[in-house]
């Protein structure tokens, strides 16, 4: 893009945001019809009362889009945030920047995001979120300019920046250095200084490292000679009485961290895989499929797709898209190396798809309302609708039959799963549909309102489906479910799911995890807890089930107690005694969490990043993580990095040549890696399939 049309569309854009101050009022009336203009105070249930969440951006500028702008994908998550909340997104300007937080207080707005600093005299005004990033704060000079190496050469000087910024609090910091500061006007913006330095026009500033890092390609005549802070929090700020809305917007943040990565999109057969360590599967959340019990990951197909990742010796990863179309579409799409979910091979799909061997004999049975006692087979539907989604196998096979017999079909969602339209009919909401007879099977245990009137076509074969550019993850698909169909394994998991009436009601029941909301007895004090210390309580809960499967009784060979297993001197330390009681051993278990995560706070390790440090940490202790970083860097692999790096490092701390070198000595480190990525995995699960608050 030229010069002129660079211009253009910032003027554009920033005439976008000058409109939409201009049109910006203070109505004192709460029920304002105007979305920017009513005043609220109220926490996250008058937000959804409202219907909307208000969030205060810093000025003109903030509408603006630059490469690496770190505020743009603050706006990106803000309305992500929202999305997850089931509230509208609102983005309120505010041109001076030391209007933000009265603006905020006086109920203008819900939430600041400006890259706003965490500091002392801001925190004595609002609360903050859990910190979205860190990063240090640099003195920029012109590049030219080689009189300030460091703090000592700014003495005297003046140092140009706003004085409600977080620079000048730490300017004013400072104490005995005599450093001025030279208040910007409080409309700038910090890239507008930057370019001010580079001409010339302003001595010294300050700005953030992300932000310098992006000024770097528009305005190269700057540089940094030091660092003026470390590790400094950037977060949202909240109002203090927002303690709901700071609860779930943590959640969200962690939620963010761990699972961003499963939008990413790339085409992988076989050999890919393995060097990635992980095997995504597509799947669908039903009882034949995956689902949770007791905060326990379950299902025909997922345990199937396990076992062929222990056999890959690969990470297994979940993915559940929003409908059964969608399955077909996050494949195409790279977001998924393969899909089990009870899929049948038909010749439309093979037209498009690879189909594995099969592991599944079904045949498609017509299924009525139980108090349906006329209709004997499709010819008796004449002139009535069954009900499919489009989709579905089902679809395909009725698409071949309406004209013959007279039947029309009924278009069903697509994320509607075939349990779910077995229960309408038993309702009575639909006349008919066609399901599996594993499906039916199963249902039958619990659902007494159906019927089946029998099979319609040929036997169907189930299998896994992949892209045809995957042929070497089809052989290997091919040839473990050949090697597993009716071996011990595979008929000890057909009995689980198919032939133990207990086990069948609990795939089918609303005791469900994911349909119940309820992941464990102690949800409340994972909730309490979490909120505490600024954690997701799906996490905890993620990780409680891996330390005790929920037995507060549970004790390990090495004295470690309680729902997470504290050791009794890590909890005096703590100041928790009786880790035994549920509550107490929670606590204890949140706090050792927050303690190892605080430890990798850096502007060089991401947020998902600290986490699983942290989680590490807390299976074999810091100092081995510390080891396996420092050895990781040695490796040439990134030592910010957990997945595909530091683990593969940690790895080989257990042979005795390399433990003898590290400072922490040997480990027994194919422990923290399991238990990393097994929390990892049971979390993904648990973030897709049960409510964040």
């Amino acid at each position: 893009m030229g010069n002129w049309n660079r211009l253009s569309a910032a003027l554009g854009l920033g005439l976008l945001a000058l409109t939409l101050i201009s049109l910006r009022t203070y109505a004192a009336d709460e029920d304002s019809t105007s979305p920017s203009s009513y005043v609220l105070n109220g926490d996250l249930a008058a937000m959804k009362t409202k219907g909307s969440i208000r969030f205060l951006v810093h000025g003109e500028a903030d509408y603006l889009t630059r490469d690496g702008d770190p505020r743009t994908a603050e706006r990106a998550l803000a309305n992500e945030f929202a999305k997850k909340l089931g509230l509208t997104p609102i983005f309120v300007p505010v041109a001076e920047q030391d209007d933000l937080i009265s603006e905020l207080n006086e109920g203008h707005g819900d939430v600041i995001i400006a890259s706003f600093a965490v500091t002392p005299e801001r925190s004595d005004k609002i609360t903050f979120s859990r910190p979205i990033r860190f990063v240090d704060q640099l003195v920029v000079v012109r590049a030219s300019d080689t009189a300030i190496q460091d703090l000592d050469d700014l003495a005297g000087q003046e140092i140009t920046v706003r004085a409600s910024s977080s620079y000048a609090e730490t300017i004013r910091g400072l104490k005995g250095k005599e450093i001025k500061i030279k208040p910007a006007p409080e409309n700038a913006d910090t890239f507008d200084l930057l370019q001010k330095v580079g001409r010339g026009e302003e001595k010294i500033t300050v700005a953030d490292s992300d932000i310098v890092a992006a000024a770097l390609s528009f305005a190269p005549n700057i540089h940094s000679p030091f660092k003026l802070t470390e590790k400094q929090a950037i977060a949202w700020g909240m109002r203090k009485n927002n303690a709901d809305l700071k609860a779930a917007m943590d959640a969200f943040l962690v939620e963010h961290a761990l699972t961003e990565f499963k939008n990413d999109a790339y085409a992988a057969d076989l050999e890919e895989i393995k060097k990635r360590q992980v095997l995504r599967v597509l799947t669908r959340n039903s009882g034949t499929t995956f689902f949770l019990y007791k905060g326990e990951q379950l299902g025909f197909d997922y345990e199937l797709a396990r076992e062929f990742a222990k056999n890959l010796d690969v990470r297994l990863e979940i993915i559940v898209p929003p409908s059964r179309e969608a399955l077909f579409q996050y494949l195409e799409a790279g977001k998924g190396d393969l899909i089990a979910a009870g899929v049948t091979r038909t010749s439309e799909r093979e037209q498009e798809y690879a189909f594995s061997a099969p592991y599944q004999f079904v045949n498609e049975l017509l299924i009525v309302p139980a108090t349906d006692t006329s209709t004997q087979g499709l010819a008796d539907l004449k002139g009535k609708k069954i009900s499919v989604r489009k989709s579905s196998s089902y679809y395909q096979t009725l698409s071949s039959l309406k004209d013959e017999l007279g039947f029309e079909i009924d278009v069903l969602p697509e994320d509607l799963e075939t349990e779910d339209i077995l229960a309408r009919v038993g309702a009575g909401k639909i006349a008919a549909t066609l399901a599996d007879s594993n499906i039916v099977e199963l249902e039958l245990t619990y659902n007494d309102n159906i019927r089946s009137v029998g099979p319609v076509g040929d036997l169907k074969e189930i299998c896994w489906a992949t892209r045809k550019d995957q042929p070497n993850l089809k052989a290997a698909a091919d040839a473990f479910l050949k090697k597993l169909y009716k071996g011990v394994f595979y008929n000890m998991t057909v009995t689980k799911y198919f032939k133990n009436a207990k086990q069948m009601r609990l795939a089918t029941g609303k005791t469900r995890s994911d349909k119940a909301g309820q992941l464990s007895p102690y949800d409340d004090l994972a909730r309490k807890h979490a909120r505490a210390y600024e954690f997701d309580w799906r996490l905890v809960t993620s990780q409680m089930y891996q330390e005790s499967r929920f037995d507060p009784n549970a004790k390990s060979w090495v004295g470690a107690k309680g729902l997470m297993q504290v050791m009794p001197r890590t909890a005096q330390e703590l100041k928790v005694d009786d880790v035994i009681d549920p509550d107490k051993g929670v606590l204890a278990g949140v706090k050792l969490m927050a303690r190892y995560s605080a430890m990798f706070d850096s502007p060089d390790v991401k947020a998902k990043d600290r986490i699983r440090f942290a989680l590490a940490s807390y299976n074999c202790g810091p100092g081995h993580v510390k080891d396996a970083r420092l050895l990781a860097k040695e490796m040439g692999l990134n030592p910010d990095k957990w997945f595909g790096n530091v683990e593969k490092a940690m790895l080989l701390l257990s042979k005795a040549e390399i433990a003898k070198k590290a400072r922490y000595g040997y480990c027994r480190c194919d422990e923290p890696v399991k238990y990393v990525s097994q929390i990892q995995s049971r979390y993904d699960t648990y973030a897709k399939l049960v409510p964040l608050q």
